[in-house]
């Protein structure tokens, strides 16, 4: 493995080991379960990184609304083992908090509201 993908592989253990690290934290708002066997052990954990997965596929999904940044063709060239900039457009997302159409700019957590609006969260 040559030195970029060996760094580009470290950083995504990183983000896994950052999502094990929020498991059962604020993050997801539950409190720890004690089970007692070890199939229900190995459920809830598939359970946490099914989320952690839909979390990932949701801020891809709505990178275009988010202060993300939107050129992720950028990300597969520069040196990945130097710290990530942003983007001008993303530091322009940030600074004027909306998009290119003038719609503001979101985090996820403020998306999640925005949709709990037009849904019945009872």
């Amino acid at each position: 493995m040559d030195l970029p993908k060996c760094a580009q592989v470290y950083k995504a253990l990183a983000d896994v080991e950052r999502a094990f690290r929020s498991l059962n934290t604020v993050d997801l708002w539950v409190r720890p379960i004690h089970h007692r066997t070890a199939d229900r052990v190995r459920a809830r954990i598939l359970l946490y990184m099914l989320v952690c997965h839909v979390e990932w596929d949701m801020r891809e999904a709505w990178r275009e609304l988010m202060f993300a940044d939107s050129d992720q063709q950028v990300k597969k060239t520069r040196d990945p083992v130097a710290p990530a900039k942003r983007s001008k457009s993303a530091l322009a997302k940030v600074a004027r908090r909306t998009l290119d159409d003038s719609s503001p700019a979101h985090s996820l957590v403020s998306l999640l509201e925005e949709l709990a609006n037009f849904a019945d969260n009872t």
